[in-house]
């Protein structure tokens, strides 16, 4: 079950450490664990190119921080549907910005998402 509004603002407001109303990705990775519903979650919010990829789909303004409106938006399951959000996850690979992912684009992407998986991704 997503945690209520209240309780995600409140977890922004306890992150945003610096009082600018954005969370950089070190204070996205704070509420990340503290909103995380059990311990595989709370591991999987450790991983920096997942909250990487996360922030991408989020970011709304495309500043690499997120507004607590971006943040109610990304846990609010009803608001960011699958193909939004693969959308997202391909625009923010596509370093290129030529609108195709390479090899190199995809792979990057997924080693980024899972760590664990670089070693056997890269052989």
């Amino acid at each position: 079950m997503a945690p209520s509004k209240d309780t995600i603002e409140k977890a922004f407001a306890n992150a945003d450490t610096d009082d600018n109303g954005k969370l950089s990705l070190n204070e996205f990775k704070a509420v990340m664990i503290e909103l995380a519903e059990d311990e595989e979650e709370r591991e999987q919010c450790k991983n920096e190119g997942f909250l990487e990829m996360l922030m991408i789909v989020a970011d709304g303004d495309g500043d690499k921080m997120l507004t607590c409106d971006e943040l109610l938006k990304l846990i609010d399951e009803n608001e960011l549907n699958a193909a939004a959000m693969l959308t997202k996850f391909i625009n923010g690979a596509d370093k290129d910005g030529d609108g195709f992912l390479t090899a190199a684009e995809l792979k990057a992407m997924l080693i980024e998402m899972d760590q664990k998986e670089k070693i056997l991704i890269c052989g």
